[in-house]
């Protein structure tokens, strides 16, 4: 498989690697770049608001998480796309016997595996900053408002008012076999608990290792990277109403 190839960004704001190909994932990379414009044309809307920390920091960090996602998805083979996030049966420590005795250095030695590795470490990152990002716009009234709780620097999301909305995400299954997460009633905390217990999952966030879930042997990355998309859409949209 061929190494990362230059990302760029066409007038429209959709991006480009090199060639582009259909597939599983065009639908998703499609919905990026209409998300990816909007947060474009946050900036450029507000862009004299960058000494303001309420709003720059919540701006930075859905612009990264933006950023991972998209290449998450992209280096994802994809096979891959539309497993569950933790199978029972595979054995990960092959992939990091591929990485003994060389340097980490993907443009060179990427393969299907290793952009495997490195597509999940991406997509691990979005959901860490996403969230962060989600709770410091939570003020504007919408609809997770209410699942935000804390003052100060403790800064948590209301576990235990999203089980229901674990139970219905564990039901999604893969996004071909079902109706996308947009389509779903309440999508908006459908998406925000599998993006929760994906972040939990890798020891990220306020609670960490402390609360596991479970879910990722029932949660698929193609339904992570729609809760990503649609989360990172409703941030944007949020920062927008910041004063």
């Amino acid at each position: 498989m061929a190494g990362l190839r230059s990302l760029w960004v066409d007038g429209r704001g959709f991006p480009h690697r090199g060639r582009e190909s259909m597939s599983t994932k065009s639908p998703l990379l499609e919905k990026w770049g209409q998300v990816w414009k909007k947060h474009q044309d946050e900036f450029t809307a507000n862009s004299s608001r960058w000494t303001h920390d309420g709003w720059r920091e919540p701006f930075q960090l859905l612009g990264a998480s933006l950023i991972y996602t998209f290449n998450a998805m992209e280096l994802m083979p994809e096979s891959v796309f539309h497993e569950v996030v933790r199978p029972s049966k595979r054995d990960s420590q092959e992939i990091w016997k591929l990485l003994n005795g060389k340097n980490p250095d993907f443009r060179q030695n990427a393969d299907e595996q290793l952009n495997e590795l490195v597509s999940t470490m991406h997509i691990a990152s979005s959901s860490f900053r996403l969230l962060t990002a989600l709770y410091l716009t939570h003020k504007i009234q919408g609809p997770l408002t209410k699942l935000a709780k804390g003052k100060g620097d403790s800064k948590e999301w209301d576990r235990d008012k999203l089980k229901e909305y674990r139970q219905r995400a564990r039901q999604l299954r893969c996004c071909k076999d079902n109706n996308p997460l947009h389509g779903h009633k309440c999508a908006e905390k459908v998406a925000l608990v599998m993006t929760l217990d994906h972040r939990d999952e890798f020891g990220h966030g306020e609670q960490g290792r402390k609360k596991r879930f479970k879910s990722l042997s029932q949660l698929y990355f193609c339904r992570i990277f729609e809760a990503q998309l649609l989360l990172a859409e409703l941030g944007v949209d949020q920062l927008a109403k910041l004063k």
